[in-house]
């Protein structure tokens, strides 16, 4: 099925330690199983963790101090006659939660540049199904029905066309790439609330280690979401 990209091998590895024969699991044998969960959202919370020191702790101080020597200075000097000057430095904090940010972007960029599963294929199939149902279910209709089939052949071509419309409004996106970018922005953001996080928090890693945690928690245990993935 289609994984998302953060926490893929923590759920992996959950996936292994409760013997599972696919990888990945079904996510309705995930979720219904206490052991995979409480796996998975500890060993994302411990890369989480990880992460955090990494780009909060030791990346956005150092992209800090490097965007307001090479850039910040010398708006602040040329507006330092202007009352926007006194806001001039937020612009430094604002481009460190961008810098940080960009790994999270690009890997799903990567992640999202290759074939999505079979979805493709799969609304292809499902348009072919709607256009030809009317002919299918004329030629072969339900059996049972007094007149030959004919009402119920017509309630079966829509019911299949509807069906069909339907699965191709859910994931029609992913066929025309649409849903590719849906993802790299979603998780751009998430990083950059994290990073907002130790920003705010005057450069506490504390605070971007509790947003992940939480956001692991509530993957997990509050909203776990069996039919994340097809």
């Amino acid at each position: 099925g289609v994984e998302e990209s953060t926490g893929r091998i923590e759920r992996f590895l959950a996936d292994g330690a409760i013997g599972s024969i696919a990888l990945p699991e079904a996510q309705h044998v995930r979720y219904e199983n206490n052991t995979w969960k409480a796996l998975a959202l500890g060993g994302e919370a411990l890369a989480s963790a990880n992460v955090a020191v990494l780009m909060n702790g030791i990346a956005q101080p150092a992209a800090l101090t490097i965007t307001n020597k090479v850039f910040v200075w010398q708006l602040v000097k040329s507006t330092s006659n202007m009352e926007v000057g006194q806001y001039i430095a937020v612009v430094g904090g604002i481009a460190s939660i961008a810098i940080v940010s960009l790994p999270s972007l690009t890997r799903a960029l990567i992640r999202a540049s290759g074939p999505i599963d079979g979805i493709t294929a799969e609304c292809e199939a499902a348009s072919s199904a709607a256009r030809s149902a009317g002919a299918y279910y004329n030629m072969c209709p339900p059996r049972g029905e007094a007149d030959g089939g004919r009402d119920a052949a017509i309630d079966a071509a829509t019911c299949l066309s509807i069906l069909a419309e339907g699965w191709v409004d859910q994931f029609g996106l992913a066929s025309n790439g649409g849903a590719r970018y849906k993802y790299p922005i979603a998780a751009f953001f998430e990083s950059a609330a994290y990073a907002t996080a130790y920003y705010a928090s005057g450069g506490s890693i504390i605070a971007p280690i509790l947003g992940r945690l939480l956001a692991a928690i509530d993957t997990y245990t509050i909203r776990c979401n069996s039919e994340a993935c097809r």
